[in-house]
């Protein structure tokens, strides 16, 4: 009777291990999935699907504020028409510096075509220290999405 309860107890601990291990793959196929571009618009503000590895994904409407927090960089923009350029403000939360923050944004035509722009100049940001972004883009650039994320370090501004 032990060795009966014992081999059930077993197989059940294979199961669950087989289960959890089976949902762990299908989230990181989906994280993969969504890191490859794909996604559906979401409550009309964004959508999910990003272009590089680091990036949130988050896709927001060319009218709407973004507002992410990315390697303890908050950056906060929005597309100034006007002035043809993403206009914003980058906060460090690290509690150390932050080298050669900048930021870099995706645009998205109507068909879903991305266009790459930046990074801004690499700033060296204090703790806790808050600076105002720009980056212009040229005039008559149509997109109706962008994605947008700060990069820390030298390993992407050619260094």
């Amino acid at each position: 009777m032990k060795k009966v309860v014992l081999f059930f107890a077993i197989i059940l601990a294979i199961s669950l291990v087989t289960v959890s291990c089976s949902q762990n793959d299908n989230e990181a196929g989906e994280m993969m999935h969504n890191e490859n571009g794909s996604g559906e618009a979401g409550e009309g503000n964004h959508a999910e699907g990003g272009n590089e590895q680091g990036e949130s994904g988050t896709r927001w409407a060319k009218n709407v504020t973004a507002d992410e927090t990315l390697n303890g960089i908050r950056a906060i923009i929005t597309f100034n028409a006007a002035t043809n350029a993403f206009e914003g403000t980058f906060q460090n939360l690290n509690s150390n510096v932050a080298q050669q923050t900048r930021l870099e944004v995706h645009v998205f035509d109507a068909n879903g075509n991305s266009t790459e722009y930046g990074p801004t100049p690499g700033v060296d940001m204090q703790p806790n220290e808050t600076r105002n972004i720009t980056l212009s883009i040229p005039a008559g650039t149509n997109f109706v999405e962008f994605t947008m994320h700060p990069e820390v370090g030298t390993a992407g501004s050619g260094g």
